[in-house]
């Protein structure tokens, strides 16, 4: 539920222009050990934002670390390659 509510606080900035404070709680809740299960998530977002944003480097490195957690996450790590 924490990740639920984080996740979409981030959304609602994020889609509202509010770009860095979207991307610090994404920043923080990958880093946060208590939600080390849904890291992939906040990396995922992290490089959507990125992708949105043209800074496809950074947006590969997201993408990687979800796709290292997950294998489901290879899909936009791979459609950017």
């Amino acid at each position: 539920l924490r990740w639920e509510a984080l996740n979409c606080e981030a959304l609602a900035l994020y889609q509202t222009g509010q770009h860095a404070p979207a991307r610090d709680i994404w920043l923080k809740a990958a880093a946060a050990p208590a939600l080390s299960e849904l890291r992939r998530y906040a990396q995922y977002n992290l490089g959507e934002a990125a992708r949105l944003e043209g800074r496809l480097d950074e947006a590969r490195a997201h993408f990687a670390e979800a796709a290292h957690s997950h294998p489901a996450f290879r899909l936009p790590l791979a459609k950017l390659k």
